[in-house]
């Protein structure tokens, strides 16, 4: 999700690439901006950059064993 926000992607055009409501993306880019500590998308992928690749596109835990998306 986070590369489609930093793509420049709205929060309905994000919703209608992942099937989910634009709540649900609501939710979940604020989420991630308070976990990088960032207010603003801009701000986001310079933050995320900073972390490395090792932390970029993990596998949510249990999705493989739930049969999610992923697994």
């Amino acid at each position: 999700m986070l590369a489609l926000v930093t793509a420049g992607m709205t929060n309905a055009e994000v919703a209608e690439r992942l099937v989910v409501s634009v709540r649900t993306v609501d939710h979940h880019v604020s989420t991630i901006l308070g976990k990088l500590g960032v207010q603003s998308r801009r701000a986001a992928a310079p933050a995320a950059r900073s972390l490395g690749p090792e932390n970029h596109h993990r596998r949510p835990r249990g999705m493989a064993e739930r049969g999610g998306v992923n697994g």
